[in-house]
């Protein structure tokens, strides 16, 4: 099978770094794997170009949206969508009727709008015209919301890739007199680097505790300049900062070594609005059996499941100072305790990357 995951530039790419960009870059390089081809369009780009990543995923970029189309057009198989612009939608309204006996065309969605008119607005051109192949949803209440607005839909968890399940018995190994705490995200307020750093702070007054970030931003970021200033005033918690566009599969190697040898993982999101519907995070996270300080907003308790480690509090400083005590307060026994119910979580839940990606297929294969 041929799959294509077409988009605008910088909605998503195969060397960023992102929930979206891994969604597809694993799922790709899963398929390929198998032996079907993927080939990722761009259009908006600075130029016409074709190449291929060293994993075998075509990428294709155009710089006009009407040649972009003009090129799908000349293509046969399932079409995954990522984003278009709102200035081109309606000419892709046009483009998906008139194409719609060749091409089986899925809308991918990832974003849920905090508003409902936010969400109208979202899944405005689904509404005028639904995807013939139907909508693939990053999480249930996006798969619900794409279901009233007439489109037929599936919830497909973001994969995780083998490596970073963590058998329990490894997990207990890594354990020492440290409890590793650690931050992974970018360094942004909505995803909760403010208390993250408040935690980290007051946990590296104690010997017991080492404390990491490993933090991302986009180029000429302000706010995250000022975040990076004050982590680096504090030499007891290591720190290491990416941009964006920082993806390399050893970094992949890297961040799986990194959740390994984590106890307890800080997502402090403020909102998921500025993340997938389902954060790639937590649930790398649990593959790792961290055990995941967080909010329980969203679906993230029915994904995390019931846990003493989801904090309850909107307020910055009253999150930061439960966090900290909860932290502080826990042991071993608590500690092992949550790693055999993640365990049992992630085995339920099935989303390393072949059962996604086997699902996907099956999607995808419903229609040819």
């Amino acid at each position: 099978m041929i799959i294509r995951i077409f988009g605008i530039n910088r909605s998503f790419g195969y060397w960023q770094i992102g929930g979206t960009d891994s969604f597809y870059r694993r799922l790709g390089e899963e398929l390929v794997r198998s032996g079907h081809s993927v080939e990722f369009i761009h259009y908006a780009c600075e130029e016409k170009k074709a190449r291929k990543t060293p994993s075998g995923i075509k990428i294709t970029t155009f710089q006009d949206f009407k040649d972009s189309l003009r090129y799908l057009a000349t293509q046969k198989g399932p079409v995954l969508v990522n984003a278009v612009a709102a200035r081109d939608r309606l000419d892709f309204i046009r483009f998906r009727r008139k194409m719609g006996k060749k091409i089986n065309f899925y809308m991918v969605y990832s974003y849920y709008a905090p508003t409902l008119y936010g969400r109208f607005k979202h899944f405005l051109e689904a509404i005028i015209l639904p995807y013939n192949g139907g909508a693939v949803c990053m999480s249930q209440r996006l798969a619900s919301c794409a279901a009233r607005y007439r489109n037929k839909s599936v919830s497909v968890l973001p994969p995780v890739p083998e490596e970073y399940y963590c058998p329990i018995d490894l997990k207990m190994e890594h354990s020492n007199d440290h409890l590793v705490v650690t931050y992974v995200g970018r360094i942004e307020k909505a995803k909760g680097i403010n208390e993250a750093i408040q935690i980290l702070e007051s946990l590296a007054r104690e010997d017991r505790f080492e404390c990491r970030i490993y933090g991302y931003s986009f180029y000429g970021c302000p706010l995250a300049d000022g975040y990076h200033k004050r982590i680096k005033q504090n030499d007891r918690i290591l720190y290491r900062r990416l941009t964006h566009k920082n993806w390399s599969p050893d970094l992949e190697t890297q961040l799986g070594t990194v959740l390994r040898e984590t106890d307890v993982l800080l997502l402090p999101y403020q909102t998921v609005s500025s993340s997938i519907d389902t954060p790639l995070l937590l649930l790398e996270g649990m593959a790792s059996l961290c055990c995941c300080v967080t909010r329980p907003l969203a679906e993230i308790p029915e994904i995390y499941g019931h846990s003493p480690f989801l904090i309850n509090s909107g307020n910055i400083d009253d999150f930061a100072s439960k966090a900290c005590s909860l932290i502080e307060k826990t042991g071993d026994s608590t500690i092992e305790t949550e790693r055999r119910r993640l365990e049992m979580q992630r085995s339920n839940l099935g989303f390393d990357l072949p059962s996604v990606t086997h699902r996907l297929l099956e999607i995808l294969s419903e229609n040819q």
